[in-house]
């Protein structure tokens, strides 16, 4: 009966920690593209609908940019080495230029 409890405790807690690291790979980066978004449309004037899909790619194309532009610094996340603050300004990079494409195509139709 003891060893069934401890059994099923440590089930418990790999499944928690299975949902809590989902959580950081999946949360963080849609919270980053959108949270870029909102910047890059309040700099541009013009909305883009990514949709959740398209928030996750500007996100990790924004954490490349942003390392390679501003470097590995300011708070990470432990589990996967992404530097939230170079991965956000590195995000707003991208959305803007996606925007400032998606203008210049709808200017020449």
């Amino acid at each position: 009966m003891i060893i069934a409890t401890f059994v099923g405790g440590l089930i418990a807690l790999l499944v928690l920690a299975v949902i809590v690291t989902l959580a950081l790979y999946i949360l963080v980066p849609l919270l980053v593209g959108r949270g870029a978004n909102a910047i890059g449309e309040r700099l541009t004037g013009q909305a883009l609908n990514l949709g959740c899909f398209g928030y996750l790619l500007v996100a990790v194309a924004g954490a490349v940019v942003g390392h390679y532009i501003f470097g590995a610094w300011g708070p990470e996340i432990p589990a996967g080495g992404l530097h939230i603050v170079p991965a956000f300004l590195g995000s707003v990079l991208v959305v803007i230029v996606l925007q400032l494409l998606a203008s210049n195509r709808r200017r020449q139709y």
